[in-house]
């Protein structure tokens, strides 16, 4: 999938503290240009065949979060949005994700957008809080299915984990166990171009 050049450029992302509420963060790179391509070419690209190879790194990079946890849970797309991409990204990661031996049970249908929110992008992190806050829940037929339920939570890059804490706040209130997050990067020294990169 990568030539040795482009593969050079990668940089394998270093296990940290999660942000709050999330138990556990893992990302199989560092955001930089290498990483960036591939993650618009799935995401605005109609490249769906990088799921399978993103996914392969992702679990590559946190087994462990893998055999831990009982749902995998992508996070999810309002309708709207969902109606221009027609697809969501982060499902198609979680999708691959869990056909492996000891995967988690992909569950696709356990959060949903309450209300679109605006791009994110040159927000500064309060104010990225401020605005998903509450975006996102578990619908109320789905909330036995959280209830005690370890939950690995699915997402293409981590920057400041607004939307992220979001998902998590609303697995916890419905009872889950545990909120991990498995990204494919996690955004590092490059956040300028990260966030010209991700205004759409």
């Amino acid at each position: 999938m990568l030539c040795a050049a482009c593969a050079g450029q990668i940089r394998p992302a270093p296990r940290i503290d999660a942000p709050v509420p999330l138990r556990r963060h893992h990302a199989a790179f560092i955001y930089g240009p290498v990483a960036r391509d591939l993650i618009f070419g799935l995401k605005y690209g109609d490249r769906t065949e990088l799921a399978r190879f993103l996914a392969g790194e992702m679990r590559k990079a946190a087994p462990d979060l893998l055999a831990a946890n009982d749902l995998l849970v992508p996070v999810p797309l309002h309708f709207s949005r969902m109606w221009r991409r027609r697809y969501n990204q982060s499902a198609l990661l979680a999708r691959v994700l869990s056909k492996g031996g000891e995967s988690p049970i992909y569950a696709p249908g356990l959060l949903r957008r309450l209300r679109s929110t605006t791009p994110l992008a040159r927000l500064s992190a309060e104010e990225r809080k401020t605005v998903v806050s509450g975006a996102i829940g578990v619908p109320a037929r789905q909330v036995e299915q959280v209830r005690g339920r370890c939950v690995l939570l699915v997402d293409d890059v981590l920057t400041t984990g607004a939307t992220a804490g979001d998902c998590a706040r609303a697995l916890l209130a419905a009872g889950a166990r545990s909120v991990d997050l498995l990204t494919v990067a996690r955004a590092g020294g490059e956040s300028e171009e990260f966030e010209e990169g991700m205004r759409v």
